[in-house]
């Protein structure tokens, strides 16, 4: 489990497929001085297992449904920027919301204004929109955030500065598309609405 608060970026050095698994080799911050082999980095939002790791760098498998849904393919990976942040331990605060590092499904960025805090909007898949409200968390990347705002299937956030510095999201741009996690709780009361049968 993750709470969606970053600890660190860093870069995708080396990505290579072999049939239906990806590994890609990732820059290891300084301060990530604890690993070890088994431990779950979320990355993006991915939960990824650590195969090895060195001083420099950490390797990580892709997965078949990792990258379905993820949309992410080793010719395009090379350079990407990850948000990171190490498992939670019992006993520390949680600043965001549980996060699982089990993404959803993805979505575009659709607006992306700079201030001293910046107005970021998402746009959603529509049958999605069972899943947030406002005031709701959502993971977007990895990020805990809090939705401002729903018009139809868009979702409206306003960063602060130490979201924007300490995150990817000042790299993407209109178009770009990013990684969703709903809150689990909601996923999990929406199924058992429908499997009761409740409609609306």
């Amino acid at each position: 489990m993750f709470s969606g608060i970053v600890e660190a970026t860093a870069r995708i050095q080396e990505a290579k497929g072999n049939g239906n698994v990806t590994r890609i080799v990732v820059e290891r911050p300084s301060h990530f001085s604890d690993i070890q082999t088994g431990d779950s980095i979320a990355s993006n939002g991915v939960c990824l297992t650590i195969e090895k790791f060195s001083d420099d760098d950490m390797v990580f498998a892709l997965g078949e449904e990792t990258l379905h849904i993820t949309g992410w393919s080793a010719d395009r990976l090379v350079g990407k920027i990850l948000n990171l942040e190490r498992s939670l331990k019992l006993g520390d605060r949680i600043h965001g919301h549980w996060v699982s590092g089990h993404v959803d499904t993805v979505g575009t960025v659709h607006k992306k204004e700079k201030n001293e805090s910046w107005l970021f909007a998402v746009q959603v898949p529509r049958l999605d929109r069972r899943y947030v409200w406002t005031k709701g968390c959502v993971a977007i990347n990895g990020i805990s955030l809090t939705i401002n705002d729903i018009q139809e299937n868009i979702l409206s956030f306003c960063l602060i500065p130490e979201t924007i510095d300490r995150t990817n999201l000042k790299n993407l741009n209109v178009g770009d598309t990013i990684n969703i996690e709903y809150d689990y709780w909601t996923k999990a009361f929406v199924n058992f609405q429908e499997v009761r049968g409740v409609e609306k």
